[in-house]
This record gives C-alpha cells, structure tokens and sequence, in this order.
C-alpha cells in the first residue's frame, strides 16, 4: 500500500503539491476548510494534470488523479500520513494555531512541515510538544512540477526529521537545499527579492524603464540561469573559470556595492566546489554544452512567444 501524505489547505501550494506527491505514487489527502473553494480546487487540478499529460511530464492523468482525495476534517486527513505540509496564509498565528492541531492529531512519525514563503519554523513552533519533528519546505511555485525545495530547521527539529524530510523529498524527484541556519525569506526569496529590489532602483531612477529592465532578464541572464546558477554561469564566462572571472568581476561588484561584505572564504569555497564539480580541462566541453542548451531555449521561447502571440 503507497504511504499517504496529507497536503493542508487547497489554495495554489496545497494542490500543486497533492500533484507532486500524486504523480510520484503517494496517497494524498487534499485537506481544507468546510465550503472553502472545493469545486474552484479540484477543476484547478484536473486542468494541471491535463497540462502536464499534454507535455510528456505525466503519462496518464486520470491515474494520478485517482491517487487524490479530498475532506475537511483534518484529522482524517492527517491519519496515517508520513508527511503534512500546512499551505495557509504566512501569518505566524494562523501557522501556529494549525501547527499544536497537527501536533495533536498526526501520527507520532509523521513529519510537519510548512510551505512558508519568509517566516522560520521558529517563530510559530517554539511552544509545539512535537516540535522536534517541525520543519519548513518552502517550495518554488508551481511544486507539481518545479524541482526545488528548501528544507529550513528551526533550531530544535531534530536532524533526523531533516534528514527523512530530505529523503522523501528527493524520493519525488525534488531538488533538496538545506538552509543551515534560519533566515528570513530562507535563500530562494532573498535571491528574487534582491533581484526585484535592484530592479525597482534602476526604473525608479530613472536608468531603465521597466519593460526593457524585464528583457534583461528573460532574454539575458534567465536563460543561462534555467541550466546554471550564477557561480556557474560566471566559471564558464572566463578561459580559465572561477579564479579568473573573480579577478577583475569581483572588483567591479565591489565598486558597485561598496557596503556589501564577503570574505575570501566564500570566493574558495566556490572555488573548490566548481573545481570539484568541473575540472578545469572540462570548461571548454561544459561551455559547448551550455550553448547547445541555449539554442534549443531560445528556438523554444520563439515558439512560446508566437503561440502567446
């Protein structure tokens, strides 16, 4: 019999992750609030799962549908699951009233976890019985489909709830990043708020308008970010890789962020983990790899753009 996970809350999370847990083979108990947009969640559904079946992501929707089953009642929902995820508003009350309830009502193993966006597992756990056993996994949205999950503990989860969190995770095709220690927005919301934040300057003083400033992105540094992350994308940018590229671009982010602060451990820590990743001799083929992904890209977002069109 599939371990059955319970997805807490019907909103976009709540049944993007159903989808997640459905398509990996998991019983998924879709829980919400009595009269609480059902009928708006499960057409939502079906049309996902059409979606992902029309693209190859998923080979037969109707049987991952079959995996997903809906209540209100939470403790039903809760019963005999591995793993919750709560999907409620990012309000601390509202996370920690939810929270003592699956306390109370989960089975002694199963993992609670929460969707949330910013806020620690610190600040609505503290007081929680089980809260050895509470953990944020702040997903990219839409999870149904998007790989990266982050696995932020508060400082008392116990390792081992990390641990069998990362598991589960990776076990439905997750790409899993601990947060070693809390941080408000975890690490994928302050690289996009960072991102937003200096775009909103630049329009602001008048340096770039805001359409164009969206160009940069999605036709600049987006597509070399969809295969790589931005030390990656730096170590191809210079003949000989990391080392060289930090040479002359870490001067310039200096004098462009002179009360920014990092020390020479961070530049060797990515060093040695691209050097480990990447020999040196290999730069060339990863660069051919690159642009041969980028191609394929940019022939798909001209397609994408015409079918908008």
């Amino acid at each position: 019999m599939p371990d059955k996970v319970a997805s807490v809350g019907r909103g976009l999370v709540g049944r993007a992750w159903a989808i997640a847990f459905a398509r990996a083979g998991y019983d998924v108990s879709l829980v919400g609030r009595e009269g609480v947009a059902a009928d708006e969640a499960w057409s939502a559904i079906d049309t996902n799962l059409a979606d992902l079946e029309d693209v190859g992501e998923i080979s037969a929707a109707s049987e991952v549908r079959q995996r997903i089953s809906g209540t209100d009642d939470l403790a039903e929902g809760l019963h005999g699951a591995v793993m919750a995820i709560e999907n409620y508003p990012e309000n601390r009350d509202i996370k920690h009233d939810l929270f003592v309830e699956m306390d109370r009502l989960a089975d002694p193993d199963c993992i609670l976890c929460s969707s949330a966006s910013g806020i620690g597992a610190s600040e609505f756990t503290k007081d929680i019985d089980g809260r050895h056993r509470c953990v944020v996994t702040h997903p990219c949205n839409p999870p149904s489909f998007l790989r990266v999950v982050e696995i932020a503990p508060a400082p008392w989860t116990a390792p081992e709830t990390v641990e069998r969190c990362r598991e589960i995770m990776e076990g439905i095709g997750k790409s899993t990043v601990i947060v070693k220690k809390e941080i408000m927005g975890f690490i994928l919301n302050r690289l996009h708020i960072a991102l937003v934040v200096e775009g909103l300057r630049l329009v602001d003083q008048g340096y770039v308008s805001g359409e164009d400033l969206e160009k940069v992105v999605k036709d600049g540094v987006g597509p070399r970010w969809a295969f790589m992350g931005p030390f990656e994308t730096l170590d191809l940018n210079a003949p000989n890789g990391w080392r060289e590229v930090m040479g002359y671009f870490g001067d310039l982010m200096k004098r462009m962020y002179p009360d920014r602060e990092w020390g020479d451990g961070a530049i060797e820590q990515i060093d040695e983990y691209r050097r480990r990743y990447l020999p040196a001799d290999r730069l060339d083929d990863r660069r051919a790899w690159r642009d041969r992904q980028l191609m394929a890209l940019d022939m798909l977002k001209q397609k994408a753009d015409a079918d908008w069109e």
